[in-house]
């Protein structure tokens, strides 16, 4: 399988800095489009259905695709890694999107799509990666296509590259010149791999980026995790270095999922604000089992589209099962993981001191009946 890493930079002699749109980053499995990203099963067919265990096998695999396997219609399918599965073994890390190419006998095309819309004015530089995550000897194609017209190709064959010795796409046929176009609101950048086999499709992982060079503004506050403030519960041991967050409109609709920067000692958070968002927001943070904070807190007025320190937020722990409730259903799952050691907050380990204990227990009885924001 080969990956497809594809970055296009907008030029303005008036931005001061610039939001990056990539596709790993802010790839969804609860909305297509997300964003400025819309993934497709054919060229204009956007993907309408995420399967949550597309493999069918309790690995809890999410992808998008017509049907899951082993229906006839698997294929193609688009994932974002996070639990492996039967993708165990691959070349592929957790955050990776990796596709599998169409077919026609299976869904009456061979090619599938990630495509970006432009909501801007300007010229964009594009650069990218590819390799092939496995070697079945499938060749797959790709192009890069501006409305729908090529403007660069390329062969994946297989066992030329791996993740440490990607192809580029300067190298396509278009060459450099070919990875810089003007685009105008509306206008659709789209990465489409290709199975060379209409009938015999290879997986192929894509990274696919774009940087809008346009003035953006910046979130900042402090996420606090348990393990700042004056009476901290947590250790901050295992504690990630970036935050799965959600931007949202005035309503409180989801507009783009994003990573933000998190730094788990001080718990200070740091975002850019996509290109996808343009006018009043709301940041919404859902972080393993504390529960979800929105700010500002939908009842009152979503923010505008300014720079932004959000002071403190501080989400009540306890969310074992994920559902933004902190129950009885919770305190079962305590419960039966009581007395093991695990890996530093996770399980049921509310503490971070990679044991279930009873002082677990009492973070969750503390927070037992809240509920977090939507």
């Amino acid at each position: 399988m080969k990956t497809v890493s594809t970055i296009l930079v907008l030029a303005s002699a008036a931005a001061a800095f610039a939001y990056t749109d990539s596709l790993t980053n802010q790839f969804s499995d609860s909305a297509n489009p997300t964003g400025r990203w819309t993934l497709e099963q054919a060229p204009g067919s956007p993907f309408s259905t995420n399967f949550p265990d597309y493999f069918s096998d309790n690995s809890l695999v999410h992808a998008w695709a017509a049907q899951p396997f082993p229906q006839p219609q698997h294929v193609p399918f688009w994932i974002r890694v996070s639990t492996f599965g039967p993708l165990n073994g691959l070349d592929l890390l957790v955050g990776d999107v990796v596709m599998h190419g169409a077919e026609v006998d299976r869904t009456g095309s061979f090619n599938s799509s990630a495509v970006w819309t432009s909501n801007i004015s300007g010229t964009v530089s594009i650069s990218g990666k590819l390799w092939q995550v496995r070697n079945l000897n499938r060749t797959m194609n790709w192009s890069l296509q501006k409305n729908n017209i090529m403007v660069s190709s390329g062969v994946l064959n297989p066992g030329a590259s791996d993740r440490a010795n990607p192809v580029m796409l300067s190298s396509g046929s278009g060459g450099p010149l070919a990875l810089s176009q003007n685009v105008i609101p509306g206008d659709k950048l789209e990465l489409r791999l290709t199975s060379a086999n209409t009938n015999l499709g290879e997986m192929v992982a894509v990274d696919f980026s774009i940087n809008d060079n346009i003035v953006t503004p910046t979130v900042t506050g402090v996420v606090d995790l348990g393990q700042v403030g004056g009476t901290p519960y947590n250790t901050g041991d295992g504690l990630p270095s970036t935050l799965l967050v959600s931007w949202r409109d005035a309503a409180n609709q989801e507009i783009v999922a994003d990573i933000a920067a998190y730094n788990p000692v001080t718990g200070a958070f740091s975002a850019s604000v996509p290109g996808a968002v343009t006018g009043p927001f709301r940041l919404s943070i859902k972080q393993g089992f504390w529960l979800r904070a929105t700010v500002p807190n939908p009842n009152n007025p979503a923010h505008a589209l300014a720079n932004w320190n959000f002071g403190t937020v501080s989400p009540l722990v306890g969310d074992a099962d994920f559902d933004n409730e902190i129950t009885n259903g919770d305190y079962a799952l305590w419960a039966s993981g009581n007395g093991n050691s695990v890996s530093a907050n996770s399980g049921c380990d509310f503490d971070g001191d990679a044991e279930v204990t009873n002082s677990d227990y009492a973070l969750w009885a503390a927070n037992n009946g809240s509920s977090g924001d939507n």
